[in-house]
């Protein structure tokens, strides 16, 4: 069975001209709390260029250090 070639996704820092989307999706990241970022917009203007990109950015190698999880462990270690 021949695997299918991955698409690339462009990295997040190249995506220009987006700068509200991409504060949007950063803070939903950092404060779940705001539930999601809703998307619209012109065909063609990057929506979904901008979500893959920041998804692979996170899940590869941006942690959030404010987190539930991190600040629970961060409060354990400082306990012990």
């Amino acid at each position: 069975m021949e695997q299918q070639p991955l698409l690339p996704v462009l990295p997040y820092s190249l995506i220009v001209g987006q700068q509200s989307l991409k504060l949007e999706l950063e803070l939903a990241y950092i404060a779940p709390r705001l539930g999601g970022v809703l998307l619209s917009g012109h065909r063609g203007t990057g929506k979904s260029t901008a979500v893959s990109g920041h998804a692979k950015l996170i899940i590869y190698s941006f942690p959030n250090p404010l987190s539930t999880f991190s600040i629970y462990a961060a409060s354990l270690s400082r306990l012990s």
